[in-house]
């Protein structure tokens, strides 16, 4: 037997994807997924494969695209650009 799930949403105020919490969030009608991590940074010296290189949560926020899983941009053309996007939350409220 299979069980159907309804999720509504409340829909949280305009922020920018660096602001927004970690969880799902609206950007252009598409539904996205910011991780509570930021992206990996270097630490050090750039050459990534010798011992001495050691990483760090940046201060990017990983997010990703919902259908697809594929990391999100949302056409920005810098991670600068894309912390500045403008998304608003989604706060899922499930109902059976």
């Amino acid at each position: 037997m299979s069980e159907t799930l309804t999720l509504s949403y409340d829909i949280g105020e305009p922020v920018t994807l660096a602001e927004c919490e970690p969880g799902l969030f609206l950007f252009n009608g598409n539904v996205g997924f910011k991780s509570e991590y930021g992206a990996m940074e270097t630490v050090g010296p750039t050459n990534i494969s010798g011992p001495e290189v050691r990483w760090t949560v940046g201060n990017n926020p990983d997010a990703y695209c919902a259908d697809s899983g594929e990391y999100f941009w949302g056409g920005a053309k810098s991670r600068a650009e894309t912390n500045a996007l403008i998304v608003r939350p989604l706060y899922p409220q499930a109902t059976t």
